[in-house]
């Protein structure tokens, strides 16, 4: 059986049945890692069988670490789609004070939000395209949240009403927390909320 046959025969959802470049295989539901022994003559199948037999024990022990670091930590970078990046920069730069980390003409311009987090402005015309990076983009309004001090959230109401930016909604939250809804040049929907909406561990 060559190796496409076993390909076909045995190709399995990524949650039960799957190899990584690194010589690992993973098995069943959650994610269990064993070193694979060579595949010589037997099937892929087999070897997987021959790997958890061979591990016993240890399977479970390396699949504890695994849990311990496979693990997403957090959002880092939120995209959205503009039509103009000059426009946005001046918007997102004055009127939110977020500070440029880094702009392209004509395809990109980046901010940091806070101390853990990017906010990427694309025109999506130029991403759609691929380039170094696989191609993205999106038409239409997008939306995200940008996290503030319930303290400012009075100041933060007086600031966007300064710029002569309609405020769309105002939200009082069950759990607790407040947001304020309003749109970027773009028509992007923009939210500033306060902490204790979600009841997360961060205390958003």
């Amino acid at each position: 059986m060559g190796a496409e046959d076993v390909g076909r025969r045995y190709r399995q959802p990524r949650a039960q049945l799957g190899i990584h470049a690194n010589g690992f295989a993973l098995v069943h539901r959650r994610i269990q890692a064993m070193p694979l022994a060579h595949v010589s003559g037997s099937s892929l199948v087999d070897a997987v069988g021959e790997a958890v037999a061979e591990n016993g024990s240890a399977r479970v022990e390396i699949t504890g670490k695994l849990e311990a670091i496979v693990q997403i930590k957090a959002v880092v970078e939120t995209a959205i789609y503009v039509d103009d990046l000059q426009a946005t920069e001046t918007f997102y730069q004055t009127v939110l004070g977020l500070r440029v980390i880094g702009k392209e003409p004509g395809r990109h311009v980046f901010f940091q939000a806070g101390e853990s987090s990017v906010l990427l402005a694309f025109v999506p015309e130029a991403t759609l395209k691929g380039d170094i990076l696989p191609s993205h983009g999106a038409k239409g309004a997008g939306h995200f949240a940008l996290g503030i001090e319930t303290k400012a959230f009075d100041a933060w109401q007086r600031l966007l009403q300064s710029y002569s930016i309609t405020i769309e909604k105002e939200v009082e939250w069950p759990k607790g927390g407040k947001s304020i809804y309003f749109r970027d040049l773009a028509g992007n929907l923009v939210e500033l909320i306060t902490p204790g909406v979600w009841g997360l561990p961060s205390g958003w």
